[in-house]
């Protein structure tokens, strides 16, 4: 199989300053791989994730795993009346929230690439996706 190149460039990220000042951070990376870099685009992140949990990458022994504590820690309550799978992921200048639910016919995809470790953007971010996800 050729690897597939990508066609156009990664988002840029920034960290905000207490003052409101960006500082590109994309390259930073403090030994953790991406960090919750942005890797891809929400559209394909969504694509990937509706085919992982419709059976169509893994097989559903292993896609009933993931929903397990062993990754996903048994779902998150989403609070419109089902449970969501997915994770969070960030660093200077990126945040990534994704859910995404047990069929794959519900999901949400958040990605910010302006940000400053440990913000309170974090809790927005995570606000966002609910209210994104429960509008879906």
């Amino acid at each position: 199989m050729a690897a597939a190149a990508l066609c156009a460039g990664h988002a840029k990220g920034y960290s905000l300053t207490a003052g409101g000042q960006l500082t590109d951070v994309t390259g930073q990376h403090a030994g953790i791989g991406a960090g919750g870099g942005i890797v891809a685009n929400a559209e394909d992140t969504g694509v990937f994730l509706r085919a992982l949990m419709q059976g169509r990458l893994l097989d559903a022994d292993r896609v009933a795993a993931m929903k397990g504590p062993a990754l996903w820690l048994g779902g998150e309550v989403t609070g419109c009346g089902d449970v969501a799978y997915g994770w969070s992921g960030g660093a200077d200048g990126f945040k990534t929230n994704v859910w995404v639910n047990g069929s794959g016919t519900r999901l949400a995809v958040l990605f910010l690439n302006g940000r400053t470790s440990g913000s309170d953007g974090d809790q927005t971010a995570g606000a966002t996706l609910r209210r994104l996800y429960c509008a879906a």
